[in-house]
């Protein structure tokens, strides 16, 4: 199966993290198959939807390592179709001792759900694309919060930032929504949805709302106010 470039020192540990993501995700959707299967009589219902999501996982992660067209062209796409195949060899594993026609029903079933799946990421990872081809203003690198300016008495200007809200991140184990998430960190939205893009926040949950790991949040507060103390010893 094709995979995503070599990367380079400074991406190794967001492919390191998504890599965690996707083990962990497999994980929790294995476990919850078995629920479905535990409560299903029909056992085609769980089987394709955990087919489906052993693709979803996929496409998903993988999509925050594509920065520009030429990586949609270059391996997202074939690792797309690569992960298909992949999937439905997998099912044909499944489905060989099923009655002819029953697994005729499932294969196309499952080949069509792929398909749709394919073309959805594909347009997904175009938009990603196009972030990287558009100048955006407001935070820096670092991910600071966008400040506004208002004078005081004097009629001088005066620059205030979002402050975090580390409170929202004492459940360790918890999740935030994207709006939450940004109100934790002490950024804008359109800050946080930078953050994800560059891959050093990675949210949970393929193919639903975003939201955002406590833990990862919490340690992406810590790294940040570090690198900024770094920055001041330099200087």
């Amino acid at each position: 199966m094709d995979q995503p470039p070599t990367p380079t020192l400074a991406a190794s540990e967001a492919l390191a993290r998504i890599s965690r993501r996707i083990e962990e995700d497999e994980a929790a959707a294995y476990a919850e198959f078995v629920k479905q299967m535990q409560c299903s009589e029909d056992r085609r219902g769980p089987i394709l939807w955990f087919l489906g999501q052993k693709f979803e996982i996929h496409a998903y992660y993988h999509s925050f390592l594509v920065t520009d067209y030429e990586a949609i062209k270059g391996w997202y796409e074939r690792d797309l179709q690569d992960r298909r195949d992949y999937v439905i060899q997998e099912a044909e594993e499944i489905i060989c001792n099923w009655r002819a026609a029953i697994a005729q029903e499932f294969r196309e079933k499952l080949a069509a759900h792929l398909l749709g799946r394919l073309h959805y990421w594909k347009a997904e990872v175009m938009k990603r694309a196009r972030t990287f081809d558009v100048k955006e203003s407001g935070a820096d690198e670092s991910g600071a919060a966008p400040c506004f300016e208002t004078k005081n008495s004097l009629g001088e200007k005066t620059r205030h930032f979002r402050e975090p809200n580390l409170e929202l991140l004492k459940n360790q184990e918890g999740t935030l929504n994207r709006k939450n998430a940004a109100e934790a960190l002490g950024v804008s939205e359109r800050t946080l949805d930078r953050l994800v893009a560059d891959t050093k926040l990675i949210p949970v949950g393929p193919g639903f709302t975003k939201r955002f790991k406590n833990k990862d949040l919490f340690r992406f507060f810590n790294k940040r106010k570090d690198d900024k103390i770094d920055k001041s010893r330099q200087g």
